[in-house]
Parts: C-alpha cells; structure tokens; sequence
C-alpha cells in the first residue's frame, strides 16, 4: 500500500479555502443580500472561486506535471554531463 506523505500547511490552507468556498456558496442560497452590497458579494466570490481554483490547479494538476518535468530535467542534465566529458580537450593556441 503506498504511503502518502504528512499534510503540510499547504494543504490545510487549501482545505480551508475550499471550505470558505462552499460555505459562502450555501449561506448565500439561504441569505438575502442588499442591493448596495450585491457588487461587493460578486467581488468577494470571485476572489474566493480564484483560490479555490488555485488549489486545485497545485494538487490534481501540477503535481502530476512537476514529476514528469522533475525527470526530464533529470534526463537533459545526464545528457549535459555525458556530452561535456565526451568532448575532446580543446587546443590552446
């Protein structure tokens, strides 16, 4: 069974935001909002569903790259070091 690695302050602030997120969303189902705050309700929302979008983004997305893009520099960096010591010296004139 694969072992996954301890939760980090990451991922906390992730949850909580997602959290914040889905609690706005259901509190507004059951609020009326004033007409003078409506914009800054928008405001606020969009600001909220940019984080959560963020998080999502890290966990289900980059990290998947970030292995992959972790192992060809890994391949490009053995290529490097196997071109260099394989040239010939170079002559001084």
């Amino acid at each position: 069974m694969k072992q996954h690695p301890p939760l980090s302050l990451r991922d906390y602030i992730g949850v909580g935001l997602v959290f914040a997120f889905i609690s706005v969303l259901v509190a507004l189902l059951f609020k009326n909002i004033p007409q003078a705050n409506e914009q800054l309700i928008v405001y606020m929302l969009g600001q909220l569903s940019g984080f959560v979008s963020t998080v999502v983004a890290f966990h289900y997305v980059l990290n998947k790259n970030s292995e992959t893009a972790t192992e060809n520099t890994g391949k490009a960096f053995d290529a490097l070091k196997a071109a260099a010591e394989s040239a010939p010296p170079e002559k001084k004139p």
